[in-house]
C-alpha cells in the first residue's frame, strides 16, 4: 500500500492476532503485520476538516461512518467505520 488507501465499512476491514487486513477497491487484499502500525487513531471533532480528491469520502460520509486512520511503514490507511447508535 503506497500513499493513503480509503475502505468503507466494517466488512472491509478483517483481523487476526498477527494482522489486520484491509479489504481495497478493485478486490485487492492488503495484509499489516500489527508490528508495522506506527499509529491508529479514531478521529473525533474533525467536521472543520475538509477532505478532497481521493479522501473525499471521508467528507461525504461522516455522518455515518467514524474514520480510523492507520499508519503504517507502508503509508496509511483510513477504515471509515459505521457509527453505532448509542
Amino acid at each position: 500500500m503506497s500513499g493513503i488507501a480509503v475502505v468503507v465499512g466494517c466488512d472491509a476491514v478483517d483481523a487476526d492476532s498477527s494482522w489486520l487486513r484491509l479489504h481495497l477497491p478493485g478486490g485487492h487484499l492488503r495484509t499489516i503485520d500489527w508490528t508495522a502500525i506506527s499509529m491508529a487513531a479514531l478521529v473525533r471533532n474533525d467536521e472543520r476538516m475538509t477532505f478532497e480528491g481521493d479522501l473525499e469520502q471521508i467528507t461525504a460520509l461522516r455522518s455515518s461512518h467514524d474514520p480510523l486512520w492507520i499508519e503504517s511503514g507502508d503509508g496509511v490507511a483510513i477504515a471509515l467505520l459505521e457509527k453505532r447508535d448509542g
